[in-house]
């Protein structure tokens, strides 16, 4: 047996060895849910054990998967010896949890629940905590709360993806955030799973479980788990080397959209497909320089260095007429073609990446305004009609910033700084999106909701609730009474203006 090989097997058994672990800790605490799960692990590791020359692993394997339900914890422990003997004495991997929680309830059940040897949990009730537990350790695995005291746990998920550190960390978002939209959301922005309290601990034990076992804390931190494509620390990673050259270098934004338009949506798995296989037949059509990575739930990002927006644009619409003559196949077996749509800016040294991906996706928000399947570069924009927004903000500072920043991504912005003058407004003119302050004078954000509900043309325009009362209760209210979406002071005004272009897309 060649022994490059045997190192190798021996260095993939540290793995195994922590899903093992991982899946005896909680049938111990009489988990029976564990039990199929170690039995699969044990069959695949009695198939190899022998084929790289280690016969010991592949007789305990067999003990271990045809062990009796009562002696089973017995089996996996004399399994674990071998295991670890094997793999030259090494110690498994630590996994360091992270749980950002404020409600101390969940947080206490969330630390019991994935506590197990080899797992150090840390705490934090806020997103400065957590950020300061993440710059001193290495996480394996984060466990995220939406409703945070300093800011929208969406934001700290966003930041969280954009940096190398943990780009590609394990994440699961444990919300009571009411609507399907928010699960939806943070799995564009890179959520592996969505948990909704109140939540199953067996549940969240077993998920956490079997990621350890299919390896993802060994996953390579550049790549997106889902579909193996370079994901946005990489793209930030290319991007500043791109840069520093005296050279053009262009950046686009794709959305993919199936043709014709499917009456039924996506299940999450052929989403993932969908972009994995779309990727390779556009990548196919790229230049070996170009970079492509995954944006969100149905974008891709390019990165096209040495090339001006016109070059990169005839790139993509070579890539684009290929890539609608290939077919694809839902798990129903009907077959599609597929599409997109794209906004290309220059990259440079006085833009940051976050500065040109919003570039870019103000062009590609035009684009899907104007018609589907469209290219367009900031050489070759036409002007677009706008979309008028109805700001009411009592804040004249925060008021100034979001006129200011929509302004600029070619909004219309009309400002009332209280709730029943925005009202009034919004009765006689037809707004395409409402941002709305909660605690705000002569009417609240809350009332404005409800009576705007009432008229025919706002029954489906999107709302947005800007404020800073971040309590689940408030939120929940929100919600309740008809907002598409809530963002809590103080805001990113780059997140802003993707969820206001997200809800126009809509």
């Amino acid at each position: 047996m060649d022994d490059e090989l045997k190192a190798y097997y021996q260095h993939s058994l540290i793995s195994r060895i922590d899903a093992l672990d991982a899946a005896l800790q909680s049938l111990l605490k009489n988990d029976r849910s564990m039990e199929e799960s170690i039995r699969r692990i044990a069959h695949s590791l009695r198939g190899s054990g022998g084929v790289y020359g280690f016969p010991e692993v592949t007789q305990a394997a067999r003990n271990a998967e045809e062990a009796q339900t009562e002696k089973l914890a017995d089996s996996v422990k004399v399994l674990l010896d071998v295991l670890r003997k094997i793999s030259n004495g090494k110690k498994t991997n630590q996994c360091n949890i992270l749980i950002i929680e404020d409600d101390p309830d969940s947080s206490r059940l969330l630390e019991i629940v994935l506590s197990g040897e080899n797992r150090q949990i840390f705490m934090a009730e806020s997103a400065a905590q957590a950020e300061t537990i993440i710059e001193q350790n290495e996480i394996s695995f984060i466990a995220l709360d939406l409703v945070l005291p300093d800011i929208d746990g969406r934001n700290l998920l966003v930041t969280l993806r954009e940096r190398p550190k943990t780009a590609a960390t394990p994440l699961y978002v444990i919300s009571g955030l009411p609507g399907d939209h928010i699960k939806t959301e943070c799995l564009a922005l890179g959520a592996n799973a969505f948990f909704k309290k109140p939540f199953d601990p067996k549940s969240i034990a077993a998920s956490i479980a079997a990621e350890i076992q299919r390896g993802v804390f060994e996953r390579q931190p550049l790549r997106d788990p889902l579909t193996g494509l370079l994901n946005r620390a990489a793209l930030r990673g290319e991007y500043a080397q791109a840069i520093k050259k005296e050279e053009p270098c262009s950046i686009a934004i794709l959305d993919l959209k199936p043709l014709p338009p499917l009456s039924e949506n996506l299940t999450e798995e052929e989403c993932d497909r969908f972009l994995s296989s779309a990727a390779s037949v556009i990548d196919r059509q790229l230049r070996k320089t170009d970079v492509m990575t995954r944006w969100g739930e149905k974008e891709l990002a390019v990165l096209f260095p040495n090339t001006t927006p016109n070059a990169a644009a005839e790139l993509l619409t070579g890539a684009r007429q290929s890539l609608q003559q290939e077919t694809f196949q839902c798990l129903g077996g009907k077959q599609i073609r597929v599409t997109f749509s794209a906004g290309i800016v220059s990259a440079s040294k006085t833009l940051a990446v976050d500065e040109a991906v919003a570039n870019a996706d103000r062009l590609l928000f035009l684009a899907k305004t104007e018609g589907q399947n469209l290219i367009l570069s900031e050489d070759t924009i036409t002007p677009i009609a706008k979309n008028t927004i109805l700001l009411a903000e009592d804040d004249d500072l925060v008021a100034s910033i979001v006129k200011h920043r929509l302004g600029r991504e070619g909004f219309d912005i009309v400002h009332c700084a209280d709730g029943e003058a925005a009202l009034a407004e919004a009765s006689g003119t037809p707004f395409s999106l409402v941002i709305l302050d909660v605690k705000m004078p002569v009417m609240d954000g809350f009332e404005v909701l409800t009576n705007l509900r009432k008229i025919a043309h706002y029954e489906k325009t999107p709302v947005v609730m800007l404020t800073s009362m971040g309590s689940e209760k408030d939120i929940a209210r929100g919600f309740g009474l008809g907002a598409n979406d809530y963002i809590l002071k103080p805001f990113s005004a780059i997140e802003l203006i993707a969820r206001v272009r997200r809800l126009l897309k809509g």
